[in-house]
C-alpha cells in the first residue's frame, strides 16, 4: 500500500488529506468552510482531520496486522490473568511510544531490513519461549516479569517499524503528534 500527505493551500485557506487505498481521491471538497473562516481555523480543522485519518490508517493495523496478531497472541498465551495482560500490555506500548516518537523526530533511525526481520524473531522468540516455560511447569506470577521485560524490548523494534511506515507517508513536522 501507498499512502500520499497532501497540504493544500487555496483561497486563504489550507487543509490537509492524507490518500490511501480506501480513500485515493481527493475531490476538493472539505476544505471551502476552513478558507472562509481563515488560516487559524483551518490549521485546528487540519489537526483533526490529520488525527481522524491517522487513527484510521493505525487502528487496523494493531488488529488484523499480522505482526501484531501474532506478537500479541503469542505474550499472552501464558499470561492470562487481567492485571498480567495490563502489565505486559502496557510495557510494549511504552517501548512502542518511545522509539515511535524517537524515530518520528529523527533522534533514531534504523533501516526496515534490520527491524523487520527482528519483528519476525520477536514473534518466534516469544512462542517458543512460551514453549519452554510450559515444559518447565512454571506458575503465570513466575513468568510475569520476564514477560513484560521482553515485551518492552521488543516493542522497542516494533515501535521502530511502525515509525518507518509513518516516514514512508512524509507526515509534516507539524502533524507528526496528530498522525502518531
Amino acid at each position: 500500500d501507498v499512502n500520499h500527505f497532501i497540504a493544500i493551500r487555496a483561497r486563504g485557506g489550507e487543509g490537509e488529506v492524507l490518500l490511501t487505498k480506501s480513500n485515493p481521491i481527493f475531490l476538493g471538497s472539505g476544505f471551502g468552510a476552513e478558507a472562509a473562516t481563515g488560516a487559524g481555523r483551518a490549521t485546528l480543522i487540519g489537526f483533526w482531520t490529520i488525527l481522524k485519518q491517522f487513527g484510521g490508517l493505525g487502528i487496523p493495523h494493531i488488529l488484523f496486522g499480522f505482526d501484531h496478531v501474532l506478537f500479541i497472541l503469542a505474550l499472552h498465551s501464558i499470561i492470562r490473568k487481567f492485571k498480567g495482560i495490563v502489565i505486559v500490555v502496557t510495557s510494549f506500548t511504552i517501548a512502542h511510544s518511545i522509539t515511535l516518537i524517537l524515530a518520528g523526530f529523527e533522534l533514531v533511525t534504523v533501516t526496515s531490513r534490520v527491524v523487520e526481520p527482528i519483528i519476525a524473531f520477536s514473534i518466534a522468540y516469544t512462542a517458543a519461549r512460551n514453549i519452554f516455560i510450559l515444559r518447565q511447569g512454571k506458575r503465570e506470577e513466575a513468568v510475569l516479569k520476564e514477560r513484560w521485560v521482553s515485551a518492552f524490548g521488543f516493542g522497542l523494534v516494533h515501535g521502530l517499524g511502525f515509525a518507518g511506515a509513518l516516514a514512508d507517508i512524509n507526515v509534516p513536522q507539524a502533524y507528526f503528534i496528530p498522525a502518531l
